[in-house]
């Protein structure tokens, strides 16, 4: 379960609750009265005091829960609110798409534009705590939301809200004297619009009033988004006070008297001099009245100077509200009908489930609104982190908060963190001028306690943070390979892509130049035969042959209708064209040597070989002219032989069908077939 804590000036309410898609289930809630006036006008006076009260409400819950509390989602209250408008644009032309991080950093720079801003007319240390995109901007044209999108300028809008440092740290304070830390932290009007205007109804103009006890807290909506911020010092104990005074009663008396105004008629009560005291019903309205009508009137009065006109609708919460007459009065110093402005009771809202039963009345709509804002927006609040030995205290405003993240909201500018772009180049693409822009520059070098980092690390509490300079990109650089298209051209039945002619400055390039700034490139859209050449010659065979690896470089003939080309020659886009590859056979690589004898056959000289080859090609019989392809494995063994007198007859040419019969001499002498042939032999062969 998950708890949130309202600290307001009379009462302090603590919610425990469930996130549940988009319902907010109330499991528990406890609600305390300060003994003591330890706040005034919503500012925390008496730390002690009010972190007592809170730890009470804690013990409770957690013993009727049985679970321990940690964390807390807290809102404050406006009193010392300063609002500040502030705007940021970006370079996103480098980027694909706008993606949350981006989209974060922007509105940060927004935020931190305001800080500036507002740095210049206080010098009290501010904290900002929370803020509203107004607008957004891309190339120039309204956006309601820039994620996901692709542009060159981005542009927000935002209306941030900062609170002393005093006021932040005195309720920081109050959680860690009772072990909890913070894990939302917002502005009570910013948690209590969330809550009772969704998105879809802020098109229209609501102002959202907030009458607690010490301070009338005021938000605007409009067109989308909240446009303004607003407190106004008076609230609910104005009445108890005028109450006390007029009766002189103490305090919590006059303040069960206002309460018990919506029920009770007459009243009977002891003054502080111990005189019995009886009020009516009447007399006290007037009494009443006359605050109600200077409340609502500096109500109305910041309203319209938030807004400029009066609102089409006012929503109220809070329980200082619940006087007789406040909403009457409102409306008619806004010049509304009864019907445009309403008393917002927690019973109303559909999407709170109170599994108590007991939350009833204005006054639980901003605990309930803070534990709505808490269920939908999470957020670790690092406060005490070292930049760059500079001690600071930050409130964060996402859920794993990145050092850039926290730089922006220190004040750093986007420039001092992340390198500018590297030079351009610009040239022109047959007669179209071109514009590269540069690399990314390298970002600031960071570390986290020793380690190195990134700007995209998330910090947390009490980190110590080195931040050096960044560095500019590189300059751009692209090649002709990068902006020409390959021409195809059909070879061998096949699409197939080469460079195009390509001249630079008149003068031809290859793919690989790097064009450089006023470069002029011109495209002829042909290609050269020799590239065909390049690609389909420059293909290799491998093979082994006895265990030696060889690479055997292929042969190419670029044939077009059957006639071979130059390599000069150029040819057309879609051209058909064929590509003759010559297949080597084994003796072209192999380069067989040979040995001879030397004959004499019926007077004619023959030389004889004598060396003959087993040629084995991936383990199967082949010969010296088997065609090699790759891969194979070849294996080549030599041999001497003996040559026989039948082999004579290779080398006659003689039809032996025509004779019956023959005498065969070698040297004079009679011979047979299978007798061994020696260098020198004469052999006569005589057919009859």
């Amino acid at each position: 379960m998950n708890f949130a804590l309202d600290v307001g000036t009379r009462t302090v309410v603590g919610v425990l609750y469930e996130k549940e898609d988009s319902r907010l289930r109330i499991k528990d809630f406890v609600m305390k009265e300060h003994e003591e006036r330890a706040m005034l006008d919503g500012q925390i006076h008496d730390v002690s005091k009010v972190s007592r009260i809170v730890g009470e409400i804690k013990d409770e819950l957690e013993e009727r829960s049985g679970e321990q509390i940690r964390s807390a989602a807290i809102a404050l209250a406006g009193r010392y609110l300063k609002t500040v408008v502030g705007h940021a644009e970006m370079d996103v032309s480098h980027y694909r798409r706008i993606d949350e991080n981006l989209l974060k950093n922007l509105e940060l720079e927004a935020v931190r534009n305001a800080l500036e801003k507002l740095r210049e007319t206080t010098e009290r240390e501010m904290y900002c705590v929370g803020y509203s995109v107004l607008y957004y901007y891309l190339d120039g044209e309204w956006m309601k939301n820039l994620l996901d999108h692709r542009g060159s300028n981005a542009e927000v809008k935002v209306i941030a809200a900062f609170l002393p440092s005093s006021v932040v740290d005195a309720m920081l304070t109050v959680l860690e004297k009772n072990s909890m830390e913070v894990n939302h932290m917002t502005l009570e009007p910013m948690a209590v619009m969330e809550f009772v205007v969704p998105p879809d109804l802020r098109r229209l103009n609501i102002a959202l009033v907030d009458v607690g006890a010490g301070t009338s807290d005021i938000a605007i909506a409009r067109d989308g988004t909240i446009i303004a911020y607003g407190m106004v010092p008076k609230a609910g104990d104005e009445i108890s006070d005028r109450i006390s005074s007029e009766y002189l009663l103490d305090f919590n008396t006059a303040e069960h008297i206002k309460r018990a105004l919506v029920t009770e008629d007459d009243f009977k009560v002891k003054n502080i001099l111990d005189f019995e005291v009886e009020i009516k019903r009447a007399e006290l309205m007037k009494i009443v009245d006359e605050v109600v009508e200077d409340i609502t009137s500096d109500i109305a009065n910041q309203i319209l100077e938030l807004n400029g006109k009066p609102p089409v609708a006012v929503i109220v919460v809070g329980g200082g509200a619940k006087v007789p007459g406040f909403i009457e009065k409102l409306a008619e110093k806004l010049d509304l009908p009864a019907n445009r402005i309403t008393l917002k009771d927690v019973r109303s809202v559909q999407t709170v489930v109170d599994e108590t039963g007991k939350m009833m009345g204005s006054e639980f709509v901003t605990p309930v609104g803070i534990a709505y804002s808490g269920g939908r927006n999470t957020v670790g609040i690092f406060t005490r982190i070292t930049v760059n030995g500079r001690p600071v205290h930050l409130v964060g405003f996402e859920p794993n908060p990145t050092v850039l993240q926290a730089l922006l909201q220190m004040g750093y500018k986007m420039d001092e963190l992340i390198g500018k772009p590297g030079p351009g180049i610009t040239f022109e693409l047959n007669g179209e001028l071109k514009v590269l822009k540069g690399n990314f520059g390298r970002e600031a070098p960071v570390r986290i306690n020793g380690e190195p980092a990134t700007l995209r690390s998330t910090v947390k509490n009490g980190d110590v943070i080195e931040v050096g300079k960044p560095e500019i990109g590189e300059p751009a650089r692209v090649r002709i390979s990068d902006v020409v298209e390959p021409v195809g051209l059909n070879i061998n039945g096949k699409m197939e892509y080469f460079m195009p002619i390509v001249k630079v400055n008149g003068i031809e390039v290859d793919e690989d130049y790097e064009i450089k700034d006023n470069d002029s490139v011109v495209v002829e859209n042909r290609v050269k035969v020799e590239r065909i050449v390049e690609r389909f010659g420059s293909s290799k065979v491998r093979v082994v042959v006895d265990g030696k690896t060889l690479d055997v470089p292929g042969e190419v003939e670029i044939l077009r209708d059957g006639e071979p080309l130059d390599p000069d020659a150029i040819v057309e886009p879609g051209e058909n064209l064929k590509v003759a590859l010559r297949t080597k056979r084994i003796r072209d690589i192999v380069k067989p040597k040979q040995e001879y004898i030397e004959l004499v056959i019926n007077g004619k000289n023959v030389r004889m070989p004598v060396i003959e080859y087993e040629v084995f090609m991936n383990g199967e019989t082949a010969s010296l002219d088997s065609p090699i392809h790759d891969g194979a494995f070849i294996e080549v063994k030599e041999r001497r032989r003996n040559p026989k007198l039948l082999e004579i007859f290779n080398y006659l040419d003689l039809d032996l069908g025509e004779f019956k019969d023959y005498e065969i001499k070698v040297n004079g002498k009679r011979a047979s077939f299978t007798d061994i042939l020696k260098d020198g032999d004469e052999i006569t062969l005589e057919l009859m």
